[in-house]
């Protein structure tokens, strides 16, 4: 049958080419897979954990301020004013103070230690006039119910 393959024509196909044995049987190959995988996935691991840390580090956190990061220019003259503390002042004993603004903080430092006493005044006394959420609320003497006869 011409065209045909067969044993002869395959060989003769194959004379000039010399094949070489594989170089893995199935257990080193299949072992060697699951080694390449592994160092990939701890190196994988690794290199997350490692920009999340950097994230930390790179990232600083909001200074944690005195009142509770409220304004000490505002309490000072007498209001509440929430802040992030992005605009702060680190007094000379260490304490950071927040502001709202620049302006703020401006005229705050005019007299730090005058305000720091005002902003403290204020800030004890507008907690002391707060209920306590943690005691019950008294609402005066129970109501007695008409009294059928």
């Amino acid at each position: 049958m011409p065209g045909a393959l067969t044993y002869e024509r395959c060989l003769s196909a194959r004379d000039d080419k010399e094949f070489k044995q594989m170089m893995y049987d199935d257990f080193n190959r299949g072992f060697s897979s699951i080694t390449h995988a592994t160092v990939i996935a701890v190196a994988l691991w690794f290199g997350a954990a490692s920009s999340v840390v950097a994230e930390d580090l790179v990232t600083p956190a909001s200074p944690k301020g005195e009142f509770g990061n409220e304004c000490a220019m505002g309490l000072a003259s007498g209001q509440e004013v929430k802040t992030d503390c992005s605009v702060s002042w680190s007094a000379p004993d260490g304490k950071v103070y927040c502001f709202s603004t620049e302006k703020s903080k401006e005229a705050f430092l005019q007299n730090p230690d005058g305000n720091i006493q005002k902003a403290r005044e204020f800030f004890v006394a507008k907690d002391q006039l707060r209920p306590n959420p943690q005691l019950p609320l008294l609402e005066g003497p129970p109501k007695s119910s008409p009294k059928m006869t």
